[in-house]
């Protein structure tokens, strides 16, 4: 039957929307629908004044995962998915969602507007130009989604370092090194993995301080391309003229021997 109706957000308040139940993506869909402002306004969230767009909203994918009762990973792909229809752009950080419907008008008609005799028609031709259109703002939405995985791939790297300091420098130059194909994620943590098993050897065996790089320096020098190689030679400050380092092998040796001397020694001297 074609048409349309008009159906008010206080639907969310109804005894039957609110039945405690597992979302279909048409409900998760419509529910965005009904979440998105109708006009640019401002909002508060964590703390922070946020202008949101007519047709956006902010919200997190904890609360989606809450109020849908759907996986992370279902919500992810849900929302994917209506970015490669054309139907919603997102973007993530780690405490907020931006939500944005493309299109827009084409669901809601602006607050108080009467709807003209042909507006259903123009609806009905309006809604199927956009789902049949897959080429309309392509580049648009591939920076969308392309963005995503930049600031995403980041977030993972971002959480697993342990020093944390400069946060917004160095996610600039990894959007850098992304828009000019110069990152690979996967390379950036494996080369981590090494470059974090040689500080901790650093510490833990050669009882050596060694720092973390800071963030930055890390990206800006691209050391997860170095080898990072665990060495057992002991780390001694040596003056002019001393001789080469030794082996960690022959110093713990050598320690060894200088004890049990003067264990020797204590003994004659207590008889």
């Amino acid at each position: 039957m074609p048409g349309y109706i008009s159906l008010h957000r206080d639907i969310q308040k109804h005894w039957l929307y609110q039945e405690d139940r597992v979302f279909s993506k048409y409900e998760a869909w419509i529910d965005i629908l009904m979440r998105v402002n109708h006009s640019e306004g401002k909002v508060t969230h964590n703390g922070s004044l946020e202008t949101v767009q007519r047709g956006s909203t902010i919200w997190s994918m904890g609360d989606m995962e809450r109020h849908w009762k759907w996986s992370n990973r279902k919500v992810k792909r849900f929302l994917d998915c209506l970015v490669s229809d054309q139907m919603l752009a997102y973007k993530s950080t780690t405490k907020k969602t931006y939500l944005s419907v493309i299109n827009y008008d084409v669901y809601q008609l602006t607050e108080g507007a009467k709807a003209p005799p042909m507006h259903q028609q123009s609806i009905t031709e309006a809604f199927q130009k956009h789902t049949n259109n897959n080429d309309n703002n392509k580049e648009e939405l591939k920076h969308i989604v392309d963005s995503n995985e930049c600031d995403s791939s980041f977030e993972t790297f971002w959480g697993v370092y342990p020093k944390k300091d400069g946060k917004a420098p160095c996610l600039k130059k990894w959007q850098t090194y992304w828009k000019a194909k110069k990152i690979n994620p996967e390379e950036v943590m494996a080369g981590f993995q090494r470059y974090k098993s040689f500080v901790e050897h650093e510490r833990n065996v050669r009882k050596f301080d060694r720092a973390w790089l800071s963030p930055l320096t890390f990206l800006n020098q691209r050391q997860w391309e170095s080898e990072w190689e665990i060495s057992n030679v002991a780390i001694f400050k040596l003056k002019e003229g001393d001789a080469p380092v030794r082996k960690y092998e022959e110093v713990i040796a050598e320690e060894n021997k200088r004890s049990e001397q003067l264990v020797e020694e204590m003994r004659r001297d207590m008889f």
